[in-house]
């Protein structure tokens, strides 16, 4: 996202990288409700020492499950994905979404994901659609 310049002016509207900042970030929390932050910082906290799921867990989970990592994310990587929830969760399906915008190709509502935002909608629509013809 940053090396390829995805904020600029002609793809998302940012004359430079500190309006992209100043705009999309501090605009972004500055106007988000005190004690909305103040949860999510708990959630963050109380988290630390949570172990994820066994490997037995990820088995059992018994529901369709459309895994939808993004190629560009250096949080939660395809690979790692692939490599446990994918192989775990019985019947699992992973679809990465090849994009550059990393974690945040799974908010597709911002200016210059439109892309993202049409495969997310085609292939969870695609996804639902076989569970209602399943039901």
């Amino acid at each position: 996202f940053y090396k390829r310049q995805l904020w600029t002016a002609e793809r998302v509207g940012f004359a430079s990288l500190d309006e992209f900042l100043a705009r999309s970030y501090v605009g972004g929390f500055a106007s988000a409700h005190a004690g909305d932050l103040l949860a999510q910082l708990g959630v963050w906290r109380a988290s630390r020492g949570v172990a994820a799921p066994s490997d037995a867990e990820l088995r059992g989970v018994t529901a369709r499950v459309l895994l939808m990592p993004c190629t560009g994310d250096r949080y939660f990587a395809v690979d790692e994905c692939a490599a446990r929830e994918a192989a775990l969760i019985p019947g699992a399906t992973l679809l990465p979404i090849d994009s550059a915008w990393g974690h945040r190709a799974g908010d597709p509502g911002r200016p210059g994901q439109e892309e993202d935002a049409e495969f997310l909608s085609k292939h969870a629509a695609e996804f639902l659609a076989v569970a209602a013809d399943r039901a």
